[in-house]
């Protein structure tokens, strides 16, 4: 479960956002990401998000990635990747 408000890989700092609650109040399965580094590629975000171990994360659905923003939305296929 992604609790933390960021997340530390390397020499990167990424902030994380929850999504909130949706319609019905069931939790969201997304998350925003941001401060991602330039250098960061999709494979990297995936990687980190999906290591239940360490991350806390789960499978991803999609990502929605701007790396010219350093930004990207996580959407888990389930809501218990997500606090």
């Amino acid at each position: 479960m992604i609790s933390k408000e960021t997340v530390k890989f390397k020499n990167a700092v990424m902030r994380v956002q929850r999504d909130g609650m949706r319609a019905g109040s069931r939790p969201s399965a997304t998350i925003e990401v941001s401060s991602i580094p330039h250098s960061f590629k999709l494979e990297t975000l995936t990687m980190l998000f999906e290591n239940s171990k360490r991350y806390g994360g789960g499978k991803i659905e999609k990502i929605e990635f701007a790396p010219e923003n350093g930004r990207a939305l996580i959407t888990f296929q389930d809501s218990a990747g997500v606090c």
